[in-house]
């Protein structure tokens, strides 16, 4: 299972054997849906699994023709990799792939800003599933309401007396609407709802670095672009979606984004039963894809922030250049792993904070 956070439990299907030892078993290994390609970086996931489950993984068999290998890129930041997939996608898109037939899948659905801003500003249709659009969502609204109030009648909130600067006074507003400097423990509503706020944390620190001397005022007139540039009546485009909503679903192209350490595991999973779940969940995400399949990761969340991230152990032995694991031959005939920074250049250098960006173009 991938939704113990719900009380869901594998045990049912764990110990159907134990509960009825006469019963005959048949593997289902057949796999119609993903190239060879696919299904070996999928089986190479699960042959790394460790527990109970792991007695009872299958290894899946292809039935498709082959296809191209899984792209594997690396960024100097966030922003630099929504930028490269929205750049990936659009040339995708000009070369006649349906929008439609392309998803980009995430961890937590307060990755989804990011991504959503990125495909606006290459003028790529989307359609959010699963989730309200980050700006739609009830303590976003309620937490732009807060720093409008701080913008107006901001002499007057004595939240604001000890903040030094954008970022800092932005901290003390959402403090009042349940940001803390670390997470709650655990998943669900409360993480979910923490994680919208810090984002909008993180975008006034990305505001403030790309623009000296940036009020609160002017931050405010930044998101309510940004939440107008995403509220465009909704048409059939490029899929955004967490992994947990992917499940069950497949398209021709999917990108599987974030697959760092801290957030493929995430933070919170610190068991080793939490672990393997985490690599069911990225298992689903691969295996959504019938043909082609992209999956990259940042070594910092801002720009010129300290790149001290590293891709997620479950690739270990499967991207090239990370040796092997588990007896798994590295991904066959990959090119290697690209590495992108902001202005679509490749390696050489971390890239500077970009200046905020300007959407002209509204997404579906």
């Amino acid at each position: 299972t991938i939704y113990s956070f719900t009380g869901a439990t594998p045990d049912h299907l764990l110990d159907f054997r134990g509960r009825h030892p006469g019963a005959t078993v048949v593997k289902l290994v057949r796999d119609y849906r993903s190239t060879p390609q696919v299904v070996h970086l999928a089986n190479g996931l699960l042959a790394q699994a460790r527990g109970r489950a792991a007695d009872h993984r299958l290894e899946l068999v292809s039935q498709r023709p082959a296809g191209p290998e899984p792209g594997y890129a690396e960024y100097s930041d966030e922003p630099a990799e929504a930028e490269g997939a929205a750049r990936r996608i659009r040339e995708l898109i000009d070369s006649g792939v349906p929008a439609a037939e392309i998803a980009v899948l995430f961890r937590t659905n307060s990755q989804s800003e990011t991504y959503e801003q990125a495909l606006a500003d290459a003028g790529v249709p989307y359609q959010l599933r699963g989730a309200e659009r980050f700006f739609d969502r009830p303590e976003v609204r309620k937490a732009g309401s807060a720093l409008r109030a701080a913008a107006r009648f901001g002499g007057n909130d004595s939240l604001l007396d000890d903040a030094v600067d954008l970022p800092s006074q932005v901290r003390a507003v959402l403090s009042g609407e349940g940001w803390t400097t670390e997470p709650p423990a655990g998943s669900g509503a409360v993480r979910e709802r923490w994680e919208s706020l810090a984002a909008l944390v993180g975008l006034a620190q990305d505001f403030a670095a790309a623009r000296a001397g940036a009020t609160l005022s002017d931050l405010v007139v930044e998101l309510d672009e940004r939440a107008g540039a995403q509220h465009a009546p909704t048409v059939q485009g490029v899929t955004l979606a967490s992994l947990h909503s992917a499940k069950g679903l497949e398209w021709d192209v999917v990108f599987v984004v974030g697959v760092a350490e801290g957030m493929m595991p995430i933070t919170y999973a610190k068991t080793d039963e939490q672990i393997e779940e985490e690599r069911r969940l990225l298992y689903v995400g691969v295996t959504r894809a019938r043909e082609r399949l992209h999956l990259s990761w940042a070594l910092a969340r801002s720009p010129g922030g300290r790149p001290n991230r590293r891709p997620s152990r479950f690739l270990k032995g499967l991207r090239p250049g990370s040796g092997t694991a588990g007896g798994q031959a590295a991904a066959r005939g990959a090119g290697g792993v690209e590495r992108g920074f902001r202005g679509g250049g490749g390696g050489g250098g971390g890239g500077a904070a970009a200046g905020p960006r300007r959407t002209q173009r509204t997404p579906a």
